[in-house]
């Protein structure tokens, strides 16, 4: 019995042939290959005619509408008042409680006639103080009419012909 001989390692990577250039024939024969199987596979169809019989006439939308012309002032005005008759902002501003008797949906069931079941007592309640800085900017705003922490605004006219921060240029030296 011959020596076994070691076997090469065996990879799990794809091995890949060397790709090795095409001469133009072959890669024009391939290309030409290419096209006619994609010619065969599309579908062939004759040219395009418009069936006026089939045709659907599809209604304008609902909410599309052209002007007949100009709305005078007084017409303005009377839509104005009737859109406030119709729905007034007061009663849109209101939660639904103070508009409707009933929940109008199932999910407004919930919380519906909420009311607090213990009055708030004033040994209970913590509102947020205020510290001693904000109480100093508080004061000094009232008094003064401006932010302590705000930087000085600028303006030229503060700093005009006061040294190095001159808005005028300086002459050279003679």
């Amino acid at each position: 019995m011959p020596p076994k001989t070691p076997s090469p390692l065996k990879t799990s990577e794809k091995q890949y042939r060397k790709k090795t250039p095409l001469d133009p024939i072959s890669a024009n024969k391939i290309w030409a290959d290419i096209c006619n199987q994609t010619e065969r596979m599309e579908r062939k169809t004759g040219p395009f005619q418009f069936d006026v019989r089939k045709l659907i006439i599809i209604p304008d939308k609902p909410n599309y509408t052209t002007p007949d012309g100009t709305v005078t002032m007084k017409e303005y005005e009377e839509a104005i008042k009737l859109l406030e008759k119709v729905d007034p902002i007061k009663k849109r501003e209101k939660i639904p409680p103070e508009k409707y008797n009933l929940p109008a949906t199932v999910a407004q069931d919930y919380g519906w006639y909420s009311k607090p079941l213990i009055k708030k007592h004033p040994l209970f309640q913590f509102p947020k103080g205020m510290c001693e800085i904000t109480e100093y900017a508080d004061t000094y705003y009232k008094s003064q009419g401006r932010n302590p922490f705000q930087k000085r605004d600028f303006t030229v006219k503060d700093h005009m012909g006061k040294g190095p921060t001159s808005a005028n240029p300086k002459s050279p030296l003679k």
